[in-house]
Formats: C-alpha cells, sequence, structure tokens
C-alpha cells in the first residue's frame, strides 16, 4: 500500500507541474516524460494491486498473521 501510495503521489505531483507549466511546458511537448511519469506509474501501481487485493490486507492487519493474507489471495486467485 505504501509502494502504490507512494507512485500515485509522484504521479500526483508530476500533474500539477505539468498543469502549471501550461499547454507550453516542456512536460507537454516531450512525450516520455508523459509516459514515464503517468502512464508507466500507473502501470505499476495496477500490477501492485493485482497482486495484492487490498482488502487482504486490511484484514491481515488486524489480525496480525500471515497465514490471514494467504486465505484471501487464494478466495481472490485460487491456490498460491
Amino acid at each position: 500500500m505504501y509502494g502504490a501510495s507512494f507512485l500515485i503521489m509522484v504521479r500526483s505531483v508530476f500533474r500539477v507541474v505539468e498543469y502549471l507549466q501550461g499547454n507550453d511546458g516542456s512536460l507537454l511537448q516531450h512525450e516520455y516524460y508523459i509516459y514515464a511519469l503517468d502512464a508507466l506509474l500507473m502501470f505499476a501501481v495496477m500490477i501492485i494491486f493485482n497482486v495484492v487485493h487490498a482488502s487482504g490486507i486490511t484484514s491481515w492487519v488486524k489480525k496480525g498473521g500471515r497465514d490471514t493474507i494467504d486465505v484471501h489471495l487464494e478466495r481472490f486467485y485460487g491456490q498460491i
């Protein structure tokens, strides 16, 4: 969750800087910034959330053990 939250925060900062620069800013003029700082980060977040479902994390934290998260992951993805 911390990793995904960090990636979303980096993307948000990128978006703020992009909008502050306007339509003539260097971030909008160069497409690789958009791919690296927007699309790639959101793809990484998607991968993180596909590997570990957020509901499994909250149940795991409440009960305090790895076995609990395995049960929740099996429910979503089948046998681990």
